[in-house]
């Protein structure tokens, strides 16, 4: 039998070379150089972090926060397109999806959000009809669960004004309805059920508001399509694990999915932007 031909052996070990150096370029460490924004509301930077982290693990590309002072602060940079991924409130998206073209990928399966509207419990007022002309407390201007969603379906469905009185959060919004202060109070039924006994059972549900699908992670149009599924596939795979999953509990996902703009269609017909304030 002839010896190999050293040209041959060359060429076979040339083409090997060739096959790791392009799986190499293929691999996560390779492709944890490429670096994209993350913006997210001040209070959740901390529970996105550890999960940042795992997505550089699993997909290779690392997700940098860009960190906003406060909600009017991270709405300027969604808005203006600063970042390049985003978990943001549903109808945030509406807005940054109108503006300059974000999509939603993943959100909770298992979670909606909707509002509440509560009087005290020896109130006249009975139902939403009652509330016309009334005073109503609520959180902020822009809070979608409490506020933008009660006041719009108010609107809406039963044509009755009230005068909005905004405060720091629902919990003082509950307190100022079991004081007297204001006639009623939006909420969500989370905050309530966390409201002090005292508290809780001197209140009563007169309305519950529809329901919209819960706060998606979002990516921008400019982010190439292969980028943002490995960044999908890595937050899909930790809803896979245990470990994963105690994670994700943080941001809330109790079970994290595929999300896409038809979730959040019933949004766009409530009435939101007569009523959203920008900038608060």
């Amino acid at each position: 039998m002839s010896p190999p031909c050293p040209a041959l052996g060359r060429k076979f070990l040339s083409l090997a070379l060739l096959l790791l150096l392009l799986i190499g370029l293929a691999s996560p460490a390779t492709a944890a150089d490429k670096r994209y924004s993350f913006g997210v509301m001040p209070q959740l930077e901390t529970a996105w972090q550890p999960i940042l982290a795992e997505i550089a693990d699993l997909a290779g590309i690392r997700l940098e926060l860009d960190t906003s002072t406060d909600r009017q602060d991270f709405e300027k940079k969604l808005f203006a397109g600063k970042f390049d991924f985003a978990y943001l409130d549903p109808y945030q998206l509406i807005i940054a999806h109108h503006r300059q073209g974000y999509q939603p990928l993943v959100h909770d399966l298992d979670r909606t959000l909707s509002g509440i509207i509560v009087v005290r419990k020896d109130s006249p007022i009975r139902q939403a009809n009652d509330l016309n002309g009334k005073t109503v407390a609520f959180p902020s201007p822009n809070d979608l669960a409490a506020t933008l969603i009660p006041r719009a379906e108010l609107a809406r469905l039963t044509q009755i004004t009230v005068t909005p009185h905004y405060l720091t959060d629902e919990g003082a919004v509950y307190d100022s309805v079991v004081a007297g202060r204001d006639d009623a109070g939006g909420g969500n039924q989370e905050t309530l059920d966390q409201q002090p006994p005292q508290v809780r059972e001197q209140l009563r549900l007169i309305h519950q508001t529809a329901k919209v699908s819960a706060p998606p992670l979002a990516v921008h149009p400019r982010i190439p399509k292969d980028d943002y599924r490995m960044v999908m596939g890595a937050l899909l795979a930790l809803g896979r694990s245990e470990a994963g999953r105690s994670l994700l509990a943080g941001i809330p996902f109790t079970k994290i999915g595929a999300t896409s703009l038809r979730d959040y269609e019933n949004l766009t017909a409530m009435g939101i932007e007569k009523i959203y304030v920008p900038g608060e």
